[in-house]
């Protein structure tokens, strides 16, 4: 399994959770790390949808039919991950335990910056939070980001044809061939919507470039086995509240403000890079005496 470019992603997972599955394609697996659940020694097990009819896990695999994949096909065409909330402390692993109110906080938190979320992303197109109370019937939308209007299938194709392009610049292989250009530059309109329904849409121009016509930086990109790839988002047209604000540094996504200004920039645009972030991802690194030996500081 691929874990991301800085392999330690997926692993934040376990603030929230003691034992997390996923669902793609006709397979389901689960992560153990504390070796309670299945065989002594085994930190997972993966199981075909054949397997899952197995009554003794049913309780594990049913909660994925109301997600929409049913296991009783012979595939489901798309992933889905499932991170059963710790209750109690976990002194092995994290001893952060998630009510309901934290939940809720890490939603809040994530709306507030949701609007900035989808500029940089390769592929993801639209996020919605759903909320399933034990009275209802079925989930309730409570917040939805997207890409809308005519812009959606525009953002989409361009995107699409860059990664197509970087493959092929690259030979698969991550590494830019020596003089090689590419650039998209396109419109993107970003809608949030709320559970009352009030809908802001703001309107970005949005480039991407990808470089190694300089020979330093081809050189460096080469070394660190990083694309040399920036971008920049510009606000359009009725500025929301969001608009106003200062500039962002993205690797992909936001870095998260501080109050020490890091990830805001002073400019009037948000500027994207294939930055070397620290390992809680909230900060670039920066030359320092204790990064005296980090190539990618």
């Amino acid at each position: 399994m691929k874990v991301g470019k800085f392999g330690i992603g997926f692993n934040s997972i376990y603030h929230l959770t003691d034992l997390p599955s996923v669902v793609s394609g006709d397979k389901i697996g689960f992560f153990d790390p504390h070796q309670k659940h299945f065989r002594c020694g085994d930190t997972g097990r993966q199981f075909s949808f054949a397997e899952t009819k197995n009554a003794k896990y049913a309780d594990q695999f049913s909660p994925f039919n109301v997600l929409g994949c049913d296991m009783s096909k012979s595939r489901f065409d798309g992933t889905l991950f499932r991170f059963p909330l710790r209750r109690k402390p976990s002194p092995d692993l994290c001893s952060t335990v998630c009510t309901p109110d934290r939940i809720h906080e890490l939603f809040r938190s994530f709306q507030a910056d949701a609007h900035l979320v989808l500029l940089f992303l390769k592929t993801v197109e639209v996020i919605t939070i759903y909320e399933w109370l034990p009275r209802m019937r079925s989930p309730q939308e409570v917040f939805k980001v997207g890409l809308c209007g005519g812009t959606r299938q525009a953002v989409h194709r361009e995107r699409q044809s860059l990664l197509k392009e970087i493959s092929a610049a690259t030979g698969g292989n991550g590494k830019l061939t020596s003089g090689k250009e590419l650039s998209r530059f396109y419109q993107a309109d970003i809608t949030c919507t709320t559970q009352q329904r009030e809908a802001v849409t703001q309107r970005w121009l949005v480039e991407n470039h990808i470089s190694s016509k300089n020979s330093v930086v081809h050189a460096m990109a080469d070394k660190l086995a990083q694309i040399p790839w920036v971008g920049m988002a510009v606000p359009i047209g009725r500025r929301t509240k969001h608009a106003e604000r200062l500039g962002r540094i993205f690797c992909f996504l936001p870095l998260p403000p501080s109050d020490d200004a890091g990830s805001n920039t002073g400019l009037p645009v948000h500027v994207h890079g294939s930055f070397s972030v620290a390992d809680n991802r909230r900060n670039l690194k920066w030359p320092a005496s204790d990064r005296a030996k980090d190539e990618k500081a």
